[in-house]
């Protein structure tokens, strides 16, 4: 049995063999029963400056202190003040100036620290902890049901490093290691209007063998979590996640996955294998997609990088159509199926609806089954495309109709819907590793028909090809005065065959005049012969 109090514990400083005791009073009292290697506790009671520990149980002073057996009971009135005693042996943060209580059952074996019934207070805080820590560095065996709520998660800043936000909190489940996996079962995180839930198992960092996670996440912003993880430029919008994922960073699965971002969704599947050759297999569907903000964050890097000497796209000199080959080895890299169904994308100048497209990559073939979009004047477009290598060069085959477009010109006075509607239907077959290959190999049509509307001068400043401008200005001689010109109907149909494309007929008619004519152009050569 044994009892000592004092006013100063510094004073104990020369007989303990320790320096920064703080000069505080002090007492503690009990009885202990030394054997051997073992010592037995009863009813020992420590107290510093009204800090208050009980101790009842069993300590041993073997490696590790195995064989410890300790019911053990704490009472801190105020948590900062206490971390302000131990300055002197201790590197703390600044802890909360809350109380702290703290009642539990602890035995240390060969397995880890058996923790029983563990029952704490901080604040208003509340924690139920109950199982098994595994031995460091690890934790293997470890296996916690954790159950813990308050009205205030900001007191556990000072203990996680990380800025937690004043807000109610609740943390459930049970948490297990194993040599390779972490097990989570039913595990749920609320912060404030936020959530997150996992239930399964999470692989090992950094390859995540064995990972099969479903998870739940959401929130009323996005502020937190881009403060948590550092995205600085994370759009503050609500936001919900879930899916279950399986695999690792090499092959890895995402089954039923939901994004919601705002009033961006996106839905699906995702296989990823990069094992070898990348594989990418992704189903996926929208109601509502905003990329402007992604997009503008896009421009505003490209154009913030430094600017490196141009190459420009040149021909060999002979030819107006580039000889320069084409890179088709990106094709090669990798092989993909995608499935995608967008019911509206909106970019920072336009919005498409009805988005569609199908396309499979497969050693280098490339087939868009089915590309669909209505733009935002009911203009639309849709159409297939075959790319497949053929010795050393490669097949095209494309179908694509477009209905009802109009130009988009920059500082137009022209009202879009004022516009001319064009249609335009593109079949065309070729072969060629180059593009004046492909051009001198193609056989097919290209129809172009022109409705009723104002279409403005400005156009001439889009073309950049010598033979369209010069028929745009005989179709409008004035048109460099004129703002607009009234177009009443056109339409041409150039058939090609073995690059040899044929005008025929070619008929524009406008408020000023009416145009005919056909003609001839030999896409190998690039010799011409227009009547009009």
């Amino acid at each position: 049995k044994f009892a000592a109090h004092g006013t100063k514990l510094a004073s104990l400083n020369r007989y303990l063999d320790q320096t920064g005791m703080p000069p505080v009073p002090f007492s503690v009292s009990g009885n202990a029963d030394i054997t051997n290697a073992t010592y037995l506790l009863d009813g020992v009671v420590a107290d510093i400056d009204g800090n208050r520990i009980a101790l009842d149980g069993t300590v041993t002073s073997v490696t590790g202190l195995v064989g410890t057996d300790l019911k053990i009971e704490v009472a801190i009135p105020d948590l900062r003040q206490a971390g302000h005693l131990v300055t002197e042996l201790a590197n703390l943060p600044e802890l909360p100036d809350e109380p702290l209580t703290l009642t539990t059952r602890l035995a240390i074996d060969g397995t880890g620290f058996q923790i029983d019934n563990l029952e704490g207070t901080l604040a208003n805080a509340e924690a139920s902890i109950d199982g098994l820590v595994g031995p460091p560095p690890g934790f293997v065996g470890t296996d916690l049901t954790i159950d813990s709520d308050g009205p205030n998660a900001s007191l556990f800043t000072a203990f996680t490093g990380v800025t937690v936000p004043v807000a109610p909190f609740k943390i459930s489940g049970r948490i297990q290691r194993t040599e390779d996996l972490f097990l989570f079962d039913r595990v749920a995180v609320q912060l404030g209007g936020h959530s997150v839930s996992l239930h399964g198992s999470l692989g090992e960092a950094p390859r995540l063998v064995g990972t099969d996670l479903e998870l739940h996440a959401s929130g009323d912003s996005t502020a937190l979590i881009a403060e948590l993880a550092g995205f600085r430029k994370l759009p503050d919008h609500p936001f919900r996640v879930s899916g279950r994922f399986k695999g690792t960073p090499e092959r890895f699965a995402t089954d039923g996955f939901e994004i919601m971002l705002g009033e961006s969704d996106l839905k699906g599947s995702l296989e990823v294998d990069i094992r070898a050759k990348p594989t990418v297999t992704a189903t996926v569907t929208s109601n509502h997609l905003d990329l402007s903000h992604y997009l503008k964050q896009l421009e505003q890097v490209i154009d913030d990088e430094p600017e490196e000497g141009a190459t420009p796209g040149t021909t060999s000199g002979s030819t107006a159509i580039s000889d320069k080959p084409i890179d088709f080895s990106p094709l090669r890299r990798a092989d993909a199926e995608i499935d995608i169904t967008v019911g509206t994308i909106q970019f920072p100048l336009m919005v498409l609806s009805e988005v569609e497209l199908v396309a499979k990559l497969n050693d280098g073939r490339l087939e868009i089954e089915r590309l669909a979009a209505i733009g935002q004047d009911q203009g639309h477009v849709s159409g297939s495309m075959v790319l497949e290598p053929k010795d050393d060069r490669y097949f095209l085959r494309t179908d694509l109709e477009a209905r009802q477009l109009r130009l988009d010109i920059a500082g137009s006075t022209v009202a879009r819907m004022d516009q001319p509607p064009i249609d335009i239907d593109i079949n065309l077959e070729a072969v060629g590793a180059t593009p004046h290959e492909l051009a001198s190999t193609a056989s097919g049509a290209i129809q172009l028909v022109i409705g009723k509307g104002t279409m403005d001068s400005k156009v001439l400043d889009l073309v950049t090809a010598d033979i369209l401008l010069t028929l745009l200005n005989s179709f409008n001689p004035f048109a460099k005065q004129d703002a607009a010109t009234e177009m009443q109907c056109g339409v041409a149909l150039l058939s090609i065959a073995d690059g040899l494309a044929t005008l025929e007929p070619m008929a524009f008619q406008s408020d000023k005049m009416t145009m005919l004519g056909d003609g001839r152009i030999d896409l190998g050569t690039e010799k011409l012969n227009l009547e009009w």
